[in-house]
């Protein structure tokens, strides 16, 4: 097959968090497996550029990767000679995976897909949430969903979600929903590393002594304050929180800190960690811990289940339906007392984090690797092209 891929960030743009390395990942596997694998997007690095070459495609792991530099209009993640470019390339192609809503790049592509009879998925990536909606611009997007996004959404060949979390919040909206196949997220093996790679303060975190692991953009739906708030009565144990600070998160999380007196307990690294330190900070934790409020996926849940960690997500986390599948750990509420409760209780017994660890490391490596993920799409996009 010839697959197209559309998506307003991509690597080495790591600070949009998940999705980068998930598209990535998806475009890869499939790209392995022997098909022809194309991913259109913009030279975004948040308030900075990538500096690559505009419309002249990047071979990444297979992948022939186009690049399109933004206009002024970049909070849409506008890219005018993009659409001139995917107009070009619909000749031959059998398949287009659209990745995020509310942008630029989901909206021409889609349009410019169904001109030229070529189906398309759509990939919501967790952004159709109504709650989200409400707190984020809901009069912008609620306006957007009017008069750009239900036509996206309804004229799709099907809707691509990655957990039953995500098709929930889907069917809340008042759609005429296409068709909505789940495929969840895949991960890869965790990468070797050297020691002396590891960044300073990486190494005098982990050095402070046994901890509960937090990783990811440091967001406001990501519920930091919570889970800080719940080691107040979890004794015995530190916490490292570590990621890219988004939206200036990461003030209010120190001034919490200092307020809860929790300065020799929790570490914050608030900016991007990945290599050596990323393998560094999974390879001492002694549990990885997601509380957000809602969480689309969470590849990161991945990472940490296929390097053995037992982990403990918010019921509104879309890997939780992996972790309760495999017994990798605990599944609960996210408010500090829930918090602070699941926590005492795992930590409490040793036996059964080494029996979670190892439940998520056969999970992982059984279920989730890409290659397989990726398997899983072509028979999607298979049927999808046998019947439209």
């Amino acid at each position: 097959m010839r697959i197209v891929h559309v998506t307003p960030y991509y690597l080495p743009a790591i600070r949009y968090g998940g999705p980068v390395r998930s598209v990535h990942a998806l475009a890869a596997g499939a790209a392995a497996l022997g098909h022809e694998v194309h991913v259109f997007t913009t030279d975004a690095n948040g308030p900075n550029r990538l500096n690559v070459t505009e419309g002249q495609p990047v071979v990444l792991d297979g992948v022939y990767v186009h690049y399109f530099k933004l206009n002024w209009m970049s909070r849409f993640f506008y890219a005018p000679k993009m659409a001139a470019a995917l107009a070009k390339a619909m000749g031959g192609t059998d398949m287009v995976h659209l990745h995020t809503v509310f942008l630029w790049p989901t909206l021409a592509a889609a349009r410019i897909a169904a001109a030229h009879g070529v189906p398309y998925v759509l990939s919501p990536r967790g952004m159709l949430v109504k709650e989200l909606v409400r707190k984020r611009s809901r009069l912008a997007k609620s306006a957007w969903i009017t008069f750009f996004e239900r036509r996206t959404i309804e004229r799709a060949a099907a809707i691509n979600v990655s957990s039953s979390t995500e098709r929930a919040q889907l069917s809340a909206f008042d759609f005429h929903l296409p068709p909505v196949f789940q495929l969840s997220n895949g991960v890869g093996d965790p990468e070797p590393y050297a020691e002396t790679a590891v960044s300073a303060d990486v190494r005098a975190a982990v050095d402070s002594g046994n901890y509960v692991m937090f990783l990811g953009r440091l967001g406001w739906e990501k519920n930091l304050a919570s889970l800080v708030r719940a080691m107040v009565h979890v004794p015995h144990i530190r916490l490292i929180i570590a990621g890219f600070d988004e939206r200036g998160q990461a003030a209010a999380l120190v001034s919490l800190i200092d307020e809860l007196k929790l300065q020799t307990r929790i570490s914050l690294l608030a900016r991007d960690i990945e290599g050596a330190d990323k393998e560094h900070l999974f390879a001492r934790a002694t549990l990885f811990c997601l509380p957000s409020f809602h969480e689309n996926f969470g590849n990161v849940v991945l990472e940490a289940m296929m390097r053995g960690i037992p982990t403990l997500v918010g019921t509104d986390v879309g890997a939780a339906d992996a972790v309760r599948a495999a017994g990798a750990g605990r599944v609960c509420d996210v408010t500090p007392a829930a918090l602070a409760e699941a926590l005492n209780q795992i930590l409490a017994n040793s036996q059964l984090l080494i029996e979670m660890g190892g439940k998520g490391r056969v999970a992982a490596e059984r279920d989730y690797g890409w290659r397989s993920v990726a398997a899983r799409s072509i028979d999607e996009y298979k049927s999808l092209v046998n019947t439209t």
